[in-house]
């Protein structure tokens, strides 16, 4: 039976829990940050370290912890293990960094560390790239262009018996084995991506605000990037896939490296197959980066650190593209630093709004952004 005096202990306990939960959650997060600290520290490379922490995976989970996502991390001096408090948290990369991709990562994230000769590897699971999907749809509304050039004088397609859309879907046919038949047409769809932004740039930038498109915006106007130029960017971001983020390798005063492999849970999957994407985007986005005038490559390295960086990142440690791209520095960890590490200006859910002098250029929510939709 209540009495007076249990009725008001019941009270007080109800009173107190809000209280004892927000200590009991404050203490759990002072012991998260504890262990991904100890991480931190073990993990430092000469090549890594202040901004750079954990090898850039303790960024991510840095900014994870700061918006409440991250429910159990562990870390045995070797291998790193954390689970999520969702099924998967999505990070958006600021516009005006010029990467047109989110980072993923699942309710399960494993990272080993792995020392070598000249190295140290970081191999993991549960790490991702996702595309807008605004990729897809706009390579398709290229190839199903019917687009007159007058120095051409004929419609930008493949000089065969179907439409060029079919013939996107046909690629091994035309290209199973190197021929300058498959060389001429890699080019016709490289081609057709210049005229066809040149003809629809103004209203597919008005019209849209996805994430190609906004990257778009901010450069279109550049009198240093030509429309030829512009068929080989475009091309290279609408050919985008998702991918699985295998290792992080970081070489002793070099550089990082990533290597990658397609991600079957990525929006773009289906479509990558069907199109061959892949194969396509590393022979014109490697012929792309081989052909940029030195002049040019050197101002985009210098005005755009971040981006540029990210794409060195992934084309030294893709096979397809490396021995393209040797003359190329890798890229500098430091300089990646806020393409993994969180913003904390805005709202969550918008595009990043920070910039130079500010730290980071994530977005963490619980759901892919509306940019990549």
């Amino acid at each position: 039976m209540f009495n007076k005096l249990s009725i008001s202990m019941v009270c007080l306990y109800l009173l107190a829990s809000p209280v004892d939960s927000a200590r009991i959650l404050v203490k759990t997060q002072e012991k998260l940050k504890e262990v991904l600290q100890q991480f931190i520290d073990d993990s430092e490379l000469d090549i890594c370290k202040d901004k750079c922490k954990g090898m850039l995976i303790g960024n991510i989970f840095e900014g994870l912890l700061t918006r409440d996502l991250v429910k159990d991390i562990a870390w045995n001096g070797k291998t790193l293990t954390v689970h999520l408090t969702v099924a998967r948290a999505y990070g958006q990369i600021a516009t005006r960094s010029k990467v047109p991709v989110a980072w993923v990562v699942d309710e399960e994230f494993v990272g080993e560390v792995v020392p070598g000769e000249g190295q140290t590897t970081l191999k993991m699971t549960g790490l991702h790239t996702e595309v807008s999907k605004q990729g897809i749809e706009t390579y398709e509304k290229v190839m199903q262009a019917q687009i007159v050039d007058t120095s051409w004088r004929k419609p930008v397609e493949y000089n065969g018996p179907v439409p060029m859309i079919q013939r996107a879907a046909d690629y091994e046919a035309i290209c199973g084995t190197p021929s300058t038949d498959c060389d001429e047409y890699l080019e016709y769809e490289r081609k057709a991506a210049s005229l066809w932004l040149q003809f629809n740039s103004k209203a597919w930038i008005k019209d849209s605000d996805k994430k190609i498109s906004k990257i778009v915006a901010t450069a279109i106007k550049s009198p240093l990037i030509n429309w030829d130029n512009w068929g080989s960017i475009l091309f290279s971001m609408v050919t985008s896939a998702g991918k699985n983020i295998d290792e992080l390798i970081f070489e002793d005063k070099v550089g990082v490296i990533a290597t990658a492999s397609l991600w079957k849970g990525s929006q773009s999957y289906d479509a990558v197959i069907k199109y061959s994407l892949l194969s396509k985007a590393q022979t014109i986005g490697g012929k792309a980066l081989t052909n940029c005038p030195s002049m040019l490559a050197g101002t985009v390295a210098k005005r755009a650190k971040s981006g540029w960086g990210f794409g060195m990142l992934f084309a030294h440690g893709d096979d397809a593209v490396k021995q393209q791209v040797k003359n190329y520095p890798k890229a500098e960890p430091d300089k990646l630093v806020d393409l993994f590490s969180l913003c904390e200006k805005g709202a969550v859910d918008a595009d990043p709004e920070c910039s130079s002098g500010d730290p980071g250029r994530i977005h963490w929510t619980e759901a892919l952004p509306e940019d990549f939709l």
